[in-house]
C-alpha cells in the first residue's frame, strides 16, 4: 500500500489504532434503560483511565496531574451526572448525544462567565465531554503513558497537540489517512526522526497488533508482509542505518562548500529538551525555536516565568551559539481553544500569528519581557513571524523598545546587543523585502507558508496538494529577490521549512546566496556532506538558468542534469 511520505526514516512495529469519533446527532433510543447503563460503564471506564493517567504523571517529573485531577471533579458533580441521565430518560435519546448536549450546555454558561478561571473550564469540559462519549462508542483514545513500545500509530490525522504529547521513544513509525507535507505535526515528526506517511486512504483494514512496515521516504507501508516482503525491507533498513553511521564522520566539520564557501546548518525545535537532539547532530544554531508549542497542551497561555524559564534554558544549553526564538505563531493549523480564535473560513489568511499578537499586547508583552529577560544568558535573536507591511515591523519594534525602557527603569538586566528579524513567509513582504531589510537585522525565508501563498494552495488540503511544490519558479524568483535585497542592505539571510533542507534544492540555495540553513537535526549532517560536494561558483552560474525555467518539472529537470554535470566535473578534476 502507499501513502506519501512525509517524513523519512523506516520503522517496523506493532499498530496501534486511534479510532475517530463519527459526528454525534441527536437520535432517538429505543431503550433508555440500556442507554443508562452505557451512561454507567462509560462513566466508570473514564474515571479509572484517568486514575491510571494521574498515576503516571506523578510519577513523571515532567507530568501534569493536575490537569488530570481537575477532569476527575467533573464525576463527583452529581448534578451535571443526572442531568445527563435525565435528559436520556425524558427525552428518550441516545447516550453519547445526551453527554454532547448537557457538556454543551455547562460550556456555553461557562464560555459567557466573565470570570477567567471559569472560561478556562471549558478546554476541560470538553476533554471530558468527548472521553465519556468514545468509551460510550467503544472507540476509547490512545493511552500514551500505557502504549507499548515500537508501535506504529494508525490514525485519520494528528493535531500538533496530540504530536508534541506522544511517547517520541515508542512510536516508531505514523501513517495518517489525511495530512500537508508541511503541517506543523510533519514539522514535529521530523524533528523526532519518527518516519511518517500521510494520504493513505482507509486504514480500516489495519487492526490492533498488525506487524506494519513504514517507508517514509517511499511513502510505502507493508501489513502483516510476507517473509520475502519482511526480508527486503529489513535490508534497506540496514543499508539506511550505515549511511547515518557514515554520516557521523561529518560531526565537528565545518560546514562550507568545495570552494571553501561558509554557510551555517542551524536546526528547527519546539521546545527546550529539543536542544539535546541538535547537539546530537551538531547543530551550529538554533535556527527556529517554535515558541508556540509552549503554548499547546495546556488550559491557559504559559506564565512569564514559564516561557523565562524555557527560553533561558535554551539558551544556556546552546553555550553562546546563536538562537532564534520565533514569538507566538497560532492560528492555521495550531488552533488553541484558550485563546478563543473563532473559526475562520480560511484560517491560514485569517487572524493568526502576528496579527494576533499585535490585538492581545497583554499576551505578546508578558512573552517579549520573558525574552528579554532570557537574552543575558546567550546570543538570542527575536523573529516575527506572518509579516505583510513595514507598519507590522515598527509596531514592534515600538512595543520592544517601550518595555526596554520599562526594564531598564526597574533595574531588570538584558543584552544590550539582541538582534531583532522577521520571517519572509507572505509574498507581499518578500516583493518589499529591499523595504523591510532596513528595519531589521536579519531574514528567515520561512518556505512553507511563501509556497502555499504565492502558488494559492492551502498547503493542508490534499485535494490540491499536487500544485503545492518549493520548485514553481514563482517562488524560487521571490526567494532569490529576497537574498538580493537582503545582501544590498548589509543584512543576512536564512532560511526554514522544509525546502532548506532538500537535497536537490540545496545547490540552488547556495548559488542564490544563502547563509543560513535552517534545517530538522536529523538532516543536518546529510546537508553538511552535501555542501562538501558542491561549487558555489558553479551553482551561481546557473541561477539565472533555472530562474527562467517555465514549470516545477522544467527546474527539477535542469537541477538534475546541473548536478550530474557538476558531479561529472568534480570526478574529472
Amino acid at each position: 500500500m502507499t501513502g506519501v511520505g512525509a517524513a523519512k526514516g523506516m520503522a517496523i512495529g506493532k499498530a496501534v489504532i486511534q479510532y475517530e469519533i463519527p459526528e454525534i446527532i441527536a437520535r432517538k433510543c429505543l431503550d433508555p434503560a440500556m442507554e443508562v447503563g452505557k451512561l454507567e460503564q462509560a462513566l466508570q471506564t473514564s474515571e479509572q483511565q484517568l486514575d491510571n493517567l494521574i498515576a503516571t504523571q506523578k510519577a513523571d517529573p515532567r507530568g501534569e496531574a493536575d490537569i488530570f485531577v481537575a477532569h476527575k471533579m467533573f464525576f463527583s458533580d452529581p448534578d451535571l451526572l443526572e442531568k445527563i441521565k435525565e435528559k436520556i430518560l425524558v427525552e428518550q435519546v441516545t447516550a453519547e448525544w445526551a453527554v454532547k448536549a448537557v457538556f454543551g450546555d455547562y460550556m456555553e454558561i461557562f464560555s459567557a462567565m466573565g470570570n477567567t478561571y471559569m472560561q478556562e473550564r471549558v478546554v476541560d469540559l470538553k476533554d471530558v465531554a468527548e472521553r465519556i462519549i468514545r468509551n460510550i462508542l467503544g472507540k476509547p483514545s490512545i493511552d500514551y503513558n500505557g502504549i507499548a513500545a515500537e508501535s506504529i500509530l494508525i490514525v485519520k490525522e494528528l493535531t500538533p497537540s496530540i504530536m508534541a504529547s506522544i511517547p517520541k521513544d515508542k512510536i516508531q513509525g505514523i501513517i495518517m489517512e489525511e495530512g500537508g507535507l508541511t503541517s506543523h505535526t510533519i514539522i514535529l515528526a521530523n524533528l523526532f526522526e519518527i518516519p511518517t506517511i500521510i494520504r493513505a486512504g482507509s486504514l480500516s483494514n489495519i487492526h490492533n497488533g498488525d506487524e506494519v512496515l513504514v517507508n517514509g521516504d517511499t511513502g510505502e507501508f507493508f501489513v502483516n508482509p510476507e517473509k520475502k516482503v519482511n526480508t527486503e525491507f529489513r535490508e534497506k533498513m540496514a543499508v539506511l542505518i550505515a549511511h547515518k553511521k557514515a554520516l557521523r564522520s561529518f560531526v565537528g566539520q565545518a560546514s562550507h562548500s568545495k570552494d571553501g564557501i561558509k554557510v551555517e546548518i542551524a536546526c528547527n525545535i519546539g521546545e527546550p529538551e529539543d536542544v539535546a537532539i541538535v547537539k546530537q547532530n551538531d547543530g551550529e544554531a538554533i535556527g527556529l525555536y517554535r515558541s508556540e508549542f509552549l503554548y499547546m497542551n495546556r488550559l491557559a497561555p504559559p506564565t512569564e516565568e514559564e516561557q523565562f524559564s524555557a527560553y533561558a534554558k535554551v539558551l544556556k544549553d546552546m553555550q553562546g551559539k546563536k538562537v532564534i526564538i520565533r514569538t507566538l505563531d497560532v492560528g492555521g493549523d495550531k488552533a488553541l481553544d484558550y485563546l478563543k480564535i473563532t473559526t475562520e473560513e480560511n484560517p491560514f489568511l485569517g487572524y493568526r500569528a502576528i496579527r494576533y499578537c499585535l490585538e492581545h499586547p497583554e499576551i505578546f508583552k508578558t512573552q517579549l519581557r520573558a525574552l528579554l529577560r532570557a537574552s543575558i544568558y546567550g546570543q538570542l535573536l527575536i523573529m516575527i513571524p506572518m509579516i505583510s507591511g513595514v507598519e507590522e515591523v515598527r509596531n514592534v519594534k515600538a512595543i520592544l523598545l517601550e518595555l526596554k525602557k520599562e526594564m531598564q527603569a526597574k533595574s531588570i538586566p538584558f543584552a544590550a546587543d539582541i538582534k531583532f528579524g522577521i520571517m519572509i513567509e507572505v509574498p507581499a513582504a518578500a516583493i518589499i523585502s529591499d523595504i523591510l531589510a532596513k528595519e531589521v537585522d536579519f531574514f528567515s525565508i520561512g518556505t512553507n507558508d511563501l509556497i502555499q501563498y504565492t502558488i494559492a494552495v492551502d498547503r493542508m488540503n490534499s485535494k490540491v496538494a499536487r500544485l503545492y511544490s518549493a520548485y514553481h519558479p514563482a517562488v524560487l524568483r521571490l526567494i532569490y529577490q529576497v537574498v538580493q535585497n537582503a545582501h544590498q542592505a548589509g543584512i543576512w539571510v536564512g532560511m526554514c521549512g522544509a525546502a532548506a533542507g532538500e537535497s536537490s534544492l540545496v545547490p540552488l540555495w547556495l548559488g542564490m546566496g544563502v547563509d543560513e540553513f535552517s534545517v530538522t537535526p536529523s538532516s543536518v549532517l546529510e546537508v553538511r556532506a552535501l555542501l562538501t560536494e558542491l561549487n558555489s561558483k558553479y551553482w551561481r552560474q546557473q541561477v539565472a538558468d533555472i530562474l527562467a525555467s517555465a514549470s516545477s518539472e522544467e527546474v527539477m529537470e535542469k537541477l538534475k542534469e546541473l548536478k550530474a554535470k557538476d558531479a561529472r566535473a568534480r570526478a574529472n578534476d
